[in-house]
C-alpha cells in the first residue's frame, strides 16, 4: 500500500530538502569549530616547543 505522502509530494520534497540543507550546514559549522580548536591546539604546542627551545639554548 503507497504512503499517502510519497517524495513525489513538492511538500515533501522541499522538507527533505530543508532538512539535508540543515544537517550539511550543522555538520559543516562543527567540523569548522573542529578546525579552530585543532589551530588553537598547535599554537600552544609551537609555543611550548619555542619555551623549550629558549629554555635548553640558555
Amino acid at each position: 500500500m503507497p504512503n499517502s505522502k510519497s517524495t513525489a509530494d513538492p511538500a515533501v520534497r522541499e522538507r527533505i530538502q530543508q532538512v539535508i540543507r540543515y544537517q550539511f550546514d550543522l555538520e559543516i559549522h562543527l567540523k569548522q569549530h573542529e578546525l579552530a580548536i585543532i589551530e588553537c591546539e598547535l599554537a600552544r604546542g609551537k609555543r611550548a616547543l619555542q619555551d623549550l627551545d629558549e629554555w635548553l639554548t640558555k
